[in-house]
């Protein structure tokens, strides 16, 4: 009934005994994004190398190219003043002189050509660099 003395009281606790394991995981699994994350910058570290390393190297080609054309201009000019030479005392054709004129306007277009790609090859440095090369 209802005249009853005696009560009844309860306390429940409850744990995982496995969270520890699990506190272990993430643990683990955080140091392993970060050595991810530093093998990442490592390698995009040695890309940025190649890719100086390949652009310095496109330069100086640049710079040959640059030279050979300069000396190429030089030779054309030459010809072209002796073909005009010749042209002048009857001894060459008119097809000659103009031959002459027209290797000199092909080597000089292929030096424009040549300081072009040197340009773009030192702003490309530049760019990887973070280095101003003009003066």
């Amino acid at each position: 009934g209802t005249n009853g003395q005696s009560w009844t009281a309860g306390v429940s606790l409850s744990w995982s005994l496995f969270e520890g394991y699990q506190q272990i995981g993430r643990a683990q699994e955080a140091e392993a994004r970060q050595q991810r994350a530093e093998i990442a910058l490592e390698q995009q570290a040695l890309e940025n190398d190649v890719e100086v390393t390949s652009a310095r190297r496109d330069l100086r080609a640049a710079q040959e190219r640059i030279d050979q054309a300069r000396t190429a201009v030089a030779q054309a000019e030459e010809s072209l003043r002796i073909r005009s030479d010749r042209y002048a005392e009857g001894m060459a054709r008119t097809t000659d002189l103009l031959q002459a004129e027209a290797t000199l306007a092909e080597r000089r277009l292929a030096y424009l050509r040549a300081l072009y790609q040197h340009n773009i090859t030192v702003y490309r440095l530049e760019l990887l660099t973070e280095q101003s090369m003009t003066r």
